[in-house]
């Protein structure tokens, strides 16, 4: 087995609750999603969500043992949709009831725009753990007059075209994307480590694959990333997996 084998391996059982042991003292993962509600009507009062961003699902088990998603009044079998299991104290939720989404822009090509201090992310720029440093820098000229716009540093960037797909980083300065890279507001929700979504995109990208469409070039949406599962650990055992995955890439990067 590779290296990238071996990661990957690694990666999957991080994501389904195989990699470290559950502990009974953690609160179950279904009182941290009342947290979450919390944060984001925080943040609605803040004027940095609208109504319609508190609009949320409940995933369930039912009684003959099949998941169901409750939205309203409706309820929809979703068990074709659950891609492995996961343990009793997790459950699964929609990206999109967690975060808010928002893509980048392109400004036009005028020397003005391209002349400034403003990090602009490209695709393939995207992947490493951290970024701080773009090859092409923008003017706040171009962000006044384009649809790019500046994400706070702390943002999860995850791409959505071609061979980097579902590929993502985590911010470390306030910086522009282009619109082939989504920006998740990892910043206002301190209920889940983001490190441990940065590590369950890469453990999920070869799905986003499988799953991206268009045939000159494939790719997912924003839609397709709010409406992914998400597996959600209880907030102890997010830092016991970001803190075992650490040290397992460290040894890995050291073969």
């Amino acid at each position: 087995m590779t290296g990238h084998d071996l990661w990957k391996s690694i990666l999957q059982h991080a994501i389904s609750g195989k990699l470290v042991t559950q502990d009974p003292r953690d609160e179950p993962a279904s009182q941290l999603l009342d947290k979450i509600a919390k944060e984001k009507k925080q943040l609605l009062k803040a004027g940095k969500l609208k109504k319609k961003d508190l609009a949320s699902s409940t995933i369930y088990r039912g009684d003959d043992g099949l998941f169901y998603e409750r939205v309203g009044k409706r309820v929809t079998c979703i068990q074709d949709q659950i891609p492995f299991d996961i343990p009793d104290s997790w459950c699964w939720v929609r990206l999109g009831q967690i975060y808010k989404t928002t893509s980048g822009g392109t400004p036009r090509k005028r020397p003005e725009y391209y002349d400034g201090d403003i990090p602009w992310f490209r695709s393939g720029e995207i992947g490493e753990k951290y970024i701080s440093h773009s090859e092409v820098r923008i003017s706040e000229e171009a962000i006044a007059n384009s649809s790019a716009k500046i994400f706070p540093a702390g943002s999860l960037l995850v791409t959505m075209y071609c061979e980097t797909m579902g590929q993502a980083s985590i911010l470390k300065v306030d910086a522009a994307t282009n619109q082939a890279i989504c920006a998740l507001n990892t910043c206002d929700i301190q209920s889940v480590n983001t490190l441990y979504l940065y590590y369950f995109f890469h453990g999920f990208r070869t799905r986003y694959q499988r799953i991206g469409f268009g045939s000159a070039q494939p790719n997912i949406s924003q839609t397709v990333i709010r409406n992914t599962l998400f597996p959600l650990p209880p907030e102890g055992e997010q830092e016991r997996i970001v803190e075992r995955l650490d040290k397992l890439m460290a040894q890995i990067d050291r073969l």
